[in-house]
C-alpha cells in the first residue's frame, strides 16, 4: 500500500511540473499605452488630442464597438506584446486577409519589465474598413510560423434600429492612466457607486498594475472584483450578497487584461464595484534588478487613478479609478447622477402568533389527536 501511495506522489509531482512547464510556455501579455481614432495619417507616440477618440479601454477589452460615421479615418495603436516564445515581429490583419509585418521594435527598457523573456513594443496605424472588422495582432515567432496574439473588433457599418447596440464606456474617456489607486496591506479594497441610464453586461479596466515576483516587485497578487446592486447606502448594500464576483490571480502587469463578463444583462440602476485583494499579507523574499538582495515584498494591485471624476456621479472608497462598462448605447451619458442615500429599513421582530391563531392551532391538535384515538378504538372493536 504504501508503495502504491509513493507511486502516485510522484505521479502527481510529475504532472504538476509539466503543467507549470506548460503554463510558463503559453505565456503572453500585452498593453496598450494608447489606442484612438484619428484623421492624423502619421503613426506617431502621443497622448490623443481634442480631435481624436480615445479607445484604448476597448482596445484592451478587444471590442471599439461602433466607429460608424464619427468621421475618423484611422486607428491608431501603440504599445507593446511579450511572451516567453521567442517572436522577432509583429504583424496585424484585418478580416482574415494578409498579415502586416514590420511594425515590432526593440526596446530594451521593457524587457523583463513585462513578465515575459521576449518583447517588443508596436506603433501604427491601420485604415478604418466597412462593415464587421476583425483586427488580429500576430507575432513572428523565430522559427517563422505566425502566432495570434491579441484580436480586437469593430462595426462601421449602420446599426440595425431593432438590435440593441453595445459599446464600451469608461468614466473618463481621456487620461485614466496614472499609476495610483493602490489596493494591498494596509488598504485592501477600492469601490465606486455609480448610476448608470443603459443596461450593462461587462465590466473592464483599460489596464492595471500588479505585483510580479518574475520581475522581483512582489508575489502574484490575488484579488476579486465583486458587483452589488445598491440599495439605500452603500453599507447596507456591501453587507448583501454581490450580484457576481469574478476572482483573478494576476502574473503582473495587465496579465490576464481584466475583462468581467456579467453572463447577462444588468438593467439600468446604482450598482457599487468592489476590488479586494485576498491575499494582502502573504510574503515572499524577493529581488528586483536594482537591489543587491532579496528582501521580503507583499502583493499589491494598483488600479488606472483618475482625476476629478464627478461627485454627483461617482463615490469612491480609496482614491479615484477608471471602470470601463460594455454598456447599452443610448442618447446622452451612460452614467448619471446617484441617488441620495436613505436610511435602511430597521429589521422586523419575529411575528408572535395572536391568542385567536394560538386557540385555533389548540383546536387542530386536538381533533387530530381525536381522529387518531378513534382510529384505535375501532381496530380494537374489530378484533
Amino acid at each position: 500500500m504504501k508503495k502504491v501511495l509513493v507511486a502516485i506522489v510522484a505521479i502527481a509531482m510529475l504532472v504538476s511540473m509539466f503543467s507549470a512547464v506548460s503554463n510558463a510556455a503559453d505565456y503572453m501579455g500585452k498593453c496598450f499605452d494608447g489606442a484612438f481614432l484619428t484623421n492624423n495619417d502619421k503613426a506617431a507616440t502621443h497622448v490623443p488630442s481634442a480631435e481624436e477618440k480615445d479607445v484604448k479601454s476597448g482596445a484592451e477589452a478587444g471590442d471599439l464597438g461602433s466607429v460608424y460615421e464619427l468621421g475618423y479615418s484611422y486607428i491608431h495603436f501603440q504599445g507593446w506584446l511579450t511572451d516567453n516564445d521567442e517572436f522577432t515581429d509583429i504583424g496585424y490583419q484585418v478580416n482574415g486577409g494578409d498579415i502586416v509585418w514590420g511594425i515590432g521594435n526593440y526596446d530594451a527598457a521593457i524587457i523583463g519589465a513585462t513578465g515575459g523573456t521576449y518583447a517588443l513594443r508596436f506603433n501604427f496605424n491601420v485604415a478604418i474598413a466597412e462593415g464587421e472588422v476583425t483586427i488580429k495582432f500576430v507575432e513572428k515567432l523565430a522559427n517563422g510560423e505566425a502566432k495570434d496574439a491579441h484580436t480586437i473588433v469593430y462595426s462601421n457599418a449602420a446599426p440595425d434600429p431593432n438590435v440593441k447596440q453595445y459599446a464600451n464606456t469608461a468614466i473618463l474617456d481621456t487620461g485614466g492612466g496614472a499609476i495610483g489607486t493602490w489596493v494591498q496591506s494596509g488598504k485592501e479594497t477600492a469601490s465606486v457607486e455609480f448610476t448608470t441610464a443603459a443596461a450593462f453586461k461587462a465590466i473592464g479596466l483599460g489596464i492595471y498594475w500588479a505585483s510580479n515576483p518574475v520581475v522581483g516587485n512582489g508575489p502574484k497578487a490575488e484579488w476579486k472584483c465583486e458587483l452589488y446592486k445598491f440599495q439605500y447606502n452603500a453599507e447596507y448594500s456591501l453587507a448583501q450578497a454581490p450580484l457576481k464576483v469574478k476572482e483573478v490571480v494576476s502574473d503582473g502587469d495587465n496579465n490576464p487584461a481584466f475583462a468581467f463578463d456579467l453572463g447577462e444583462e444588468m438593467p439600468a440602476g446604482t450598482y457599487i464595484v468592489k476590488f479586494t485583494i485576498t491575499n494582502p499579507e502573504y510574503t515572499e523574499s524577493l529581488q528586483t534588478a536594482q537591489e543587491d538582495a532579496p528582501t521580503d515584498k507583499k502583493p499589491y494591485l494598483v488600479l488606472p487613478k483618475i482625476d476629478n471624476p464627478s461627485a454627483d456621479n461617482f463615490k469612491y472608497v480609496n482614491d479615484p479609478f477608471n471602470l470601463v462598462l460594455n454598456a447599452e448605447v443610448v442618447e446622452g451619458s451612460v452614467f448619471v447622477a446617484n441617488p441620495e442615500d436613505t436610511d435602511a429599513p430597521a429589521t422586523q421582530p419575529e411575528t408572535v402568533p395572536q391568542t385567536g391563531d394560538f386557540s385555533v392551532a389548540m383546536f387542530a391538535v386536538i381533533a387530530v389527536l381525536a381522529m387518531g384515538a378513534a382510529v384505535v378504538f375501532m381496530k380494537k372493536k374489530a378484533f
